[in-house]
């Protein structure tokens, strides 16, 4: 079956620190454990575009592809790789951060996919849970300096 992309998670917040700041975490593609909930390893093959993360959680891991990275309008985009746990196709991570002004950055952690095996809500409770324990895990390291 194919059906059209659809959004099933996504986070917002706001942090205390200015988006260049924030950008040096979410554009480093293989940091994800020094601030990521339960991420234990985070490796990479290649650079930019085209790169490839194997994240390691909770023992098992998955492998994510690096598809879209622009510094200027501080946006990242990743697809998983199959084969994954995932009760879906086609999925993809998406974070865009946006300068609020005095010093403060909105942060949009979202995900899409298609072709669900179960209802989308089902998964996306469980991915936003994850995307909210992973931003204050975000924002733990940034405060520590």
């Amino acid at each position: 079956m194919t059906s059209s992309s659809i959004t099933y998670a996504s986070v917002r917040a706001e942090l205390d620190h200015p988006i260049e700041t924030i950008w040096a975490r979410i554009a480093a593609f293989g940091g994800l454990e020094d601030w990521a909930e339960g991420i234990s390893a985070c490796s990479v093959e290649g650079a930019g575009v085209g790169a490839v993360r194997t994240v390691v959680r909770g023992g098992s891991s998955v492998r994510e592809r690096l598809e879209a990275i622009d510094p200027i309008g501080h946006m990242l985009r990743y697809q998983i790789l199959p084969p994954h746990r995932l009760p879906a196709e086609a999925v993809h991570g998406n974070v865009l951060l946006r300068a609020l002004g005095d010093g403060r950055t909105e942060l949009v952690w979202r995900s899409d996919a298609r072709d669900f095996t179960v209802a989308p809500e089902v998964i996306g409770a469980r991915i936003e849970a994850f995307y909210a324990a992973s931003i204050e895990g975000l924002k733990r390291v940034l405060a520590a300096g």
